[in-house]
């Protein structure tokens, strides 16, 4: 009887050992990741496409052929403008087929960045593209000019952050002495600023008031020069007094003297304060329109400028450029008054 009740008891020591070593297996060692969303050819391909469409690559540029005689397997041959990583556009793929049971394997042929990738799924070969880089291809591209308006040293993080970010832009600002702060802020960025003159003016020695003599407005302009004057845009608020009055003329003639031209406020793209699915739309738009591909200017907040980052990524990489707006409007007669 004591050696059954010890055989049984051996039996439970066992039982509860291989219990605890499963449960320890199963915390500590790695699981096996099972896939059960296998992708075809088909599928890889539509993925590979719409990848390309994102990076502004024309359909002429691509060419499908059989590896080698008689064989049903094909190789997509891509040339592609030298300015475009491949790394971006393989990290793409890959995030695409994501969710999928595939493997993206892609090799360096040339050290200036030629690549060639190959897509498994369940070990099968479903997918394989060359990309050969050329500096002769040029995408369509647009230029796209943003201002910013509302935004100076009281801002604190969000000029920062509009200051440090990667998307080139303008930063309007009106006619004040916390401005000179401002200013010094933008330059240390290196990044460009505009001023308007609008009712918002504040200082005495800026101010440019209808019941002034000449003598006296010509000091107010010759301090926002002082102040102000390498502003890289200068803009004219079509709805201010100094615009609706009888001293525009020479406030204007002052402004020339300085080789400056007041640009009406009013000719610029104005997104300010959409709607964030209408900004979005109004951007496409524009972006998309042939009557502005050889750039515009947008007037927009920095509410805007956040709302609309998917659309200004969206568009960075099919390769249209975000640029300075005085590089649009320095030669534009139609922003001239």
């Amino acid at each position: 009887m004591k050696k059954k009740l010890k055989f049984i008891n051996v039996l439970l020591i066992i039982s509860f050992s291989l219990i605890f070593i499963n449960i320890l297996t199963d915390v500590f060692l790695p699981k096996k990741k099972i896939l059960d969303n296998p992708v075809n050819e088909k599928e890889v391909e539509k993925m590979f496409l719409s990848v390309m469409n994102d990076y502004g690559i024309k359909s002429e540029w691509i060419r499908k052929a059989p590896k080698e005689k008689k064989s049903s397997d094909s190789i997509i041959y891509v040339t592609i403008p030298k300015s475009i990583p491949t790394t971006e556009i393989i990290s793409d793929l890959k995030l695409n087929l994501s969710e999928r049971d595939a493997e993206v394997i892609s090799d360096e042929i040339k050290i200036d960045g030629d690549a060639r990738v190959s897509v498994f799924s369940g070990k099968l070969l479903k997918f394989e593209v060359e990309m050969i880089l050329q500096d002769s291809l040029n995408r369509d591209r647009n230029s796209i000019a943003l201002i910013l308006e509302g935004l100076n040293e009281n801002s604190g993080e969000n000029l920062l952050e509009v200051l440090k970010s990667s998307v080139t832009s303008t930063i309007l600002l009106d006619v004040n002495e916390n401005n000179i702060a401002s200013v010094k802020t933008i330059k240390t960025f290196g990044k460009h600023y505009a001023v308007v003159i609008n009712d918002d003016i504040e200082g005495d020695k800026y101010l440019l008031e209808t019941e002034y003599t000449k003598q006296r407005l010509t000091d107010a302009i010759r301090s926002i020069f002082t102040d102000f004057g390498d502003a890289s845009l200068f803009f004219i608020d079509e709805n201010c007094s100094v615009y609706k009055s009888g001293i525009y003329e020479h406030v204007k003639k002052e402004f020339e003297k300085r080789n400056i031209v007041l640009h009406k406020l009013g000719n610029l793209i104005n997104l300010k304060d959409k709607e964030k699915d209408d900004i979005n739309s109004l951007f496409n738009f524009y972006c998309n329109n042939e009557n502005y591909k050889n750039g515009f200017p947008v007037l927009i907040s920095y509410e805007d400028f956040m709302n609309l980052q998917p659309s200004i990524i969206k568009y960075k990489k099919k390769g249209n450029e975000f640029i300075y707006a005085s590089m649009i409007l320095a030669n534009k007669e139609l922003m001239r008054n």
